[in-house]
């Protein structure tokens, strides 16, 4: 990371687990801005000269509603801006977690909410949250995890989406 110190205007920061943001602060040009959209459990230890001293900026905001993410899908589509995810369905969630806990993953998974039409034994299993991520597009996850999950109605099954949150 130490060569980019200094050259990025802006990051969005995702994280919601503990993580030095520091670090991603000395990354910012003079001006820079780093947005927190990621809510960890325990809140960040900052540097105040990382911010003073590089005249930088830190803020945060919280995920938005349909009009904010089309409007980032729009300027993303426009600048060609991508992001890359390994898509697995969800009967392979248990090997993600392996995979992650052994530091053997290059992107971040999202789970083929698709796969879920099949797999109610999850849930039967114990599982009882399921957060969607924007693989197929505005209440696509949600119609699909519903679907799955309607014999669950009313059991604590918990379904957090960007969009709407379906029960919990």
């Amino acid at each position: 990371m130490n060569k980019h110190t200094g050259s990025f205007d802006f990051i969005l920061d995702a994280v919601a687990a503990a993580h030095d943001v520091n670090a991603y602060l000395n990354l910012l040009t003079v001006d820079g801005n780093l947005t927190l959209v990621g809510a960890p459990e325990k809140p960040h230890a900052i540097s105040a000269f990382s911010l003073i001293l590089g005249r930088r900026s830190l803020s945060g905001s919280p995920i938005g509603g349909i009009a904010e993410t089309q409007e980032m899908l729009n300027f993303c589509g426009k600048h060609n801006l991508t992001a890359d995810v390994e898509v697995i369905p969800i009967q392979k969630v248990n090997e993600a977690y392996d995979r992650m806990a052994k530091s053997d993953v290059k992107y971040r998974f999202s789970i083929d909410m698709a796969s879920l039409k099949s797999e109610r034994p999850a849930v039967e299993q114990g599982v009882t949250f399921f957060d969607t991520a924007e693989v197929y597009g505005p209440f696509t996850n949600e119609e699909l995890v519903g679907e799955a999950l309607a014999p669950f109605h009313g059991k604590v099954v918990t379904v957090p989406t960007r969009f709407v949150r379906l029960w919990g």
